[in-house]
C-alpha cells in the first residue's frame, strides 16, 4: 500500500489513508511497497497521457489537510485508546477490521472527505473505549485483523510515569530495621554460642520453678510498668541502682553548648529494666541503647574476643593430667568498672523522665543546672566515663582492661588464644582462661589460686558493687559445662542436665530406643517429602541449634548429624524431621554417656580430619574433624 495522505490521532493510530479512496494523488517516490502497481506506474498508456491536457483540478496539499484535522483534534481531543499494540488475543478481540473499498474513477472533493473523516472521528471518540462497537460498524472479513502500531519515536506522555518515591522508615526506629542484605545474618558458630548460652542459663535457672514463678522470673518490666507493678519496692530499687552509678562515677553531666551537633545527634538513650528475682527481691539493671552506635562503629572495633571452647577443653585435660587445683571466678559488674577513653569524640547518653528526678534527688547540686527541657520532658545529657551494658564498645574495653591488669602481675598471653594467659609461679605454670567476666584459674598449689582470688577481689569487688564469687573443688559449672576433675588424670564434661532439659522442652513424643544417631540415608534429601508446617519448622530450627551447642561441648558424637541438619533449617521436610527425632531419641537413650578427656606425656595435640567426596545432592563434599 503506498504511503500517501494519512490521518492519525494523537496516539499516531491511522484513522484514514488517502490511498483507500480513488482520486487522491500521491508521490511516487514515497512508495514503500515495491510490488504495488498503479495506473500511473503501468507501462500501458492511459487516457491522461494521450490527452496531454492539464487537469484543471487543483488538489489540496496534504499538509493543509493535516493542519485542519490537527486543529479539529485540539478542539475535540481523542482519548488515547486506539493504541492496539497488545497481546495476540487482545488484538483479535479489540482491533477494528477495516474493509478497503475498490478504487473508482469517480472524483471526490477533498473538503468533503475531510469533513466526512472529522465526523467519523467524533463518532469514534464518543464510542470509545467500547471496542465491540467496531464490529458493528465495519463488515466482517475473513482476513487477519490489521494491527495499528504507534510510532516508537513518539515521546511518552509526561502524565504517565512510575513513581520514584521511596518508602523511608521512621527515623526513630531506623536502627531496628534490617534494610540491607548485609544487616541480615544467619546463625553461625560465632553468634550461636551466646544465644545457646542464654537459653541454657534460663532453662537451668527455671528448672525447679512452677509456671507462675517462671513467668515472674523471665518477665522484664520497663521503668514505668515496673513502678506501677512493684510500687515503693520498685522505686527504692531504681534509686539504689542510680546511686550506685553515681557513686561509681560512671558518667558526668554535660551542658548542651559543650557538645558538637554530631555528639548530640549520636547520643544514646538510657534504659532501665526491673525484674523480680526468685526470692522475691526486685532487681534493676541500667543499660544504654547502643544501637545508634552501629552507624559509625564497625563490628571489628566492637567485637570482644572470648576463650574458644577448644581452649577450655584442652587446658582442662592438661589440668586433669597434672592434677592441678582449679577455681572459677565471677567478676561482678565488670563493665561498670571499665573506664572509657576520653580521647576524640565524646560518648554521650541521654537520660530523661523519672531517672532525671532520681538523680536530682541524689545530688541536686551536680545535676540540676544541666537539665534541659525537650518537649514535655526533662532531659539530662551525660558524658560516659565508664562502660555500661548496651554500649557496643563495652565488652572490648573490659577485655583490654582485664588483659592489662593480669599482664601487670606477670601473665603472658598465649599466642594461640588471646583469652588464655600463663605465668610461672613456684616453678609450676599457672593458667588463666576467661570468657568476659567468667574466669578459670589452675595451679598445682592451691595457695597460688587463693592469692589470685584475693587479687581479683581487691581489684574488682567491694561491698557496693558486689563480691567476686569463687567456686573451689573438683566440680565446676563453667560456661554451661559441668567440668568434673574427680577421676585422677581425667576430665569429664558432663551435660546430662542439658539433655534432660532439652527432652522436657521438646513437646513431641519420643518413642523407642535408638543406638545410632543416624543411618546411611543421613546425607540424602527426599525431594518428594512434604515440607514442615510453620510450627514444626520453628521447633526444628530451635532444637538443631540446641544440639549444635551440645555437640561442640559434651557430645561430639552427634556432630555429623548436626552438621547436615543445620543445613536444612531453611526448608525442612518430613524426612529431616525424622532424622531430628532419631538424634533426640539417641540422646535420650545415651543420656549417661559423658565425654571423658585424657592427656598423655607426649604434649602433642593430634587432630583427625576426614572428608567424604561428592555425597550431597549438589555434588558437594562433607568434611569432619
Amino acid at each position: 500500500m503506498p504511503s500517501g495522505l494519512k490521518i492519525t490521532n494523537r496516539a499516531n493510530n491511522v484513522m484514514f489513508d488517502s490511498t483507500w479512496t480513488a482520486g487522491v494523488e500521491y508521490q511516487d517516490d514515497l512508495f514503500d511497497d515495491e510490488d504495488f502497481q498503479d495506473e500511473t506506474t503501468s507501462n500501458t498508456p492511459s487516457d491522461d497521457d494521450s490527452d496531454g491536457d492539464e487537469d484543471p483540478y487543483d488538489p489540496m496539499d496534504a499538509n493543509e489537510l493535516a493542519d485542519i484535522l490537527q486543529e479539529q483534534n485540539h478542539r475535540d481531543p481523542l482519548p488515547p485508546v486506539l493504541n492496539t499494540t497488545t497481546t495476540d488475543t487482545e488484538d483479535q478481540e479489540q482491533t477494528p477490521t477495516i474493509k478497503q473499498e475498490p478504487e473508482s474513477d469517480t472524483e471526490f472533493d477533498v473538503q468533503s472527505i475531510a469533513s466526512h473523516v472529522s465526523d467519523r472521528v467524533k463518532e469514534e471518540s464518543n464510542r470509545m473505549p467500547n471496542a465491540s462497537s467496531f464490529e458493528s460498524e465495519y463488515e466482517d472479513s475473513d482476513r487477519d485483523d490489521v494491527s495499528l502500531h504507534a510510532d516508537p519515536n513518539l515521546p511518552t506522555s509526561p502524565n504517565l510515569r512510575r513513581t520514584a518515591r521511596v518508602r523511608v522508615p521512621n527515623p526513630r526506629y531506623q536502627n531496628l530495621h534490617a534494610t540491607m542484605p548485609s544487616q541480615i545474618q544467619e546463625y553461625t558458630t560465632i553468634t550461636l554460642y551466646p544465644l545457646a548460652h542464654t537459653i541454657v542459663h534460663l532453662n537451668y535457672a527455671c528448672a525447679h520453678m512452677d509456671a507462675k514463678q517462671t513467668l515472674s522470673f523471665l518477665q522484664t518490666y520497663s521503668l514505668k510498668k515496673g513502678l506501677q507493678k512493684f510500687g515503693k519496692k520498685g522505686k527504692d530499687t531504681t534509686y539504689k541502682e542510680m546511686k550506685q552509678l553515681h557513686d561509681r562515677v560512671v558518667f558526668k553531666p554535660i551542658r548542651v553548648d559543650q557538645m558538637t551537633r554530631q555528639e548530640r545527634r549520636r547520643a544514646m538513650e538510657s534504659l532501665i529494666f526491673l525484674i523480680e528475682k526468685r526470692d522475691g527481691r526486685i532487681k534493676a539493671r541500667t543499660c544504654a541503647n547502643g544501637s545508634t552506635q552501629r552507624a559509625y562503629i564497625s563490628k571489628e572495633e566492637a567485637t570482644s574476643p572470648t576463650a574458644s571452647t577448644e581452649a577450655i577443653l584442652i587446658t582442662g585435660a592438661i589440668e586433669a593430667k597434672q592434677e592441678c587445683d582449679v577455681i572459677t571466678l565471677d567478676i561482678p559488674n565488670a563493665f561498670v568498672q571499665t573506664s572509657v577513653p576520653q580521647i576524640g569524640e565524646k560518648i554521650i547518653m541521654k537520660i530523661r523522665g523519672a531517672l532525671v528526678d532520681i538523680l536530682c534527688e541524689i545530688c541536686p547540686e551536680i545535676y540540676e543546672d544541666h537539665i534541659v527541657q525537650e518537649g514535655n520532658q526533662r532531659v539530662l545529657y551525660v558524658q560516659m566515663l565508664k562502660a555500661l551494658y548496651g554500649m557496643m564498645v563495652a565488652s572490648i574495653l573490659y577485655y583490654k582492661k582485664f588483659r592489662h591488669d593480669i599482664e601487670s602481675i606477670g601473665f603472658v598471653i598465649n599466642p594461640y588464644d588471646i583469652c588464655v594467659a600463663n605465668r610461672i609461679v613456684n616453678g609450676s605454670q599457672q593458667t588463666v582462661t576467661w570468657h568476659v567476666d567468667d574466669v578459670k584459674s589452675s595451679h598445682k598449689d592451691p595457695g597460688v589460686n587463693e592469692e589470685f582470688y584475693c587479687w581479683c577481689q581487691k581489684m574488682y569487688g567491694d561491698d557496693d558493687i558486689g563480691q567476686v564469687k569463687v567456686v573451689r573443688g573438683k566440680k565446676h559449672d563453667y560456661l554451661a559445662m559441668m567440668l568434673d576433675y574427680s577421676s585422677n588424670g581425667k576430665l569429664r564434661v558432663d551435660m546430662k542436665y542439658y539433655i534432660d532439659q532439652m527432652i522436657i522442652d521438646f513437646e513431641y513424643k519420643l518413642e523407642g530406643t535408638v543406638t545410632q544417631p543416624w543411618t546411611e540415608k543421613l546425607m540424602r534429601i527426599d525431594k518428594t517429602a512434604k515440607n514442615l508446617d510453620n510450627k514444626r519448622s520453628k521447633v526444628f530450627h530451635t532444637f538443631v541449634m540446641k544440639m549444635m551447642f551440645l555437640s561442640k561441648r559434651g557430645r561430639p558424637d552427634i556432630n555429623p548429624a548436626i552438621a547436615f541438619l543445620s543445613s536444612r533449617v531453611k526448608e525442612p521436610n518430613e524426612g529431616d524431621w525424622s532424622k531430628l527425632l532419631r538424634v533426640l531419641n539417641f540422646l535420650k537413650t545415651t543420656r549417661n554417656d559423658i565425654l571423658t578427656l585424657e592427656a598423655d606425656e607426649s604434649q602433642t595435640i593430634t587432630w583427625f580430619v576426614d572428608a567424604a567426596f561428592a555425597i550431597h545432592h549438589h555434588m558437594k563434599s562433607q568434611t569432619g574433624a
